[in-house]
């Protein structure tokens, strides 16, 4: 979401509850400032880039660390962000079926900020929605955020344990 797409939506919600004039709209007075506080917590996350998840990914991931829960909150909570984003800019484009499969594909891979799982599990999500994104971005010529991207595959890479892995986390490593 847009730092200009939040201030409209919440122009348009303070604009909404300062008609509500009678009591029988308190109730809608309270909805719409939930949804604002929801809305203003929903922008703030969108915010962090791709740069602070490096950061983050660096102090809760390196060090042997990619099994570990905080690291897989951190690889799910970039994942989130990036595929909420590049769903919105898909259904805003029109692509709305492309925008749901975006959603489906990486519903999973975000539930480590919901509970925890095992690493194998979270591997099997995170993969499923990398190559879910990357299929979706070949079907619609629309891209999603790469350094986000990139942050997710480095991280299916080092909970595998593969080769590749040293050279991420030495990337990695700067941001720490």
């Amino acid at each position: 979401m847009t730092l200009k797409r939040f201030f409209s939506m919440l122009s348009l919600t303070v604009l909404t509850v300062s008609f509500a004039h009678s009591t029988a709209n308190a109730d809608v007075i309270v909805r719409k400032t939930q949804s604002t506080q929801q809305t203003a917590q929903t922008a703030q996350t969108a915010l962090k880039t791709a740069q602070g998840y490096a950061r983050d990914m660096a102090h809760a991931c390196l060090g042997g660390e990619w099994e570990a829960q905080p690291c897989m909150v951190v690889v799910s909570e970039n994942t989130l962000v990036m595929a909420a984003n590049y769903q919105a800019d898909l259904e805003k484009s029109g692509k709305k079926a492309l925008g749901e499969q975006v959603k489906q594909k990486c519903a999973a891979a975000t539930a480590a900020t919901r509970g925890e799982y095992p690493a194998y599990a979270m591997q099997s999500a995170y993969t499923e929605c990398a190559n879910g994104l990357y299929e979706i971005s070949e079907a619609s010529g629309m891209k999603f955020d790469i350094n986000q991207y990139q942050l997710l595959v480095g991280a299916i890479q080092c909970i595998g344990k593969t080769g590749n892995c040293k050279m991420f986390e030495t990337g990695l490593g700067q941001y720490k």
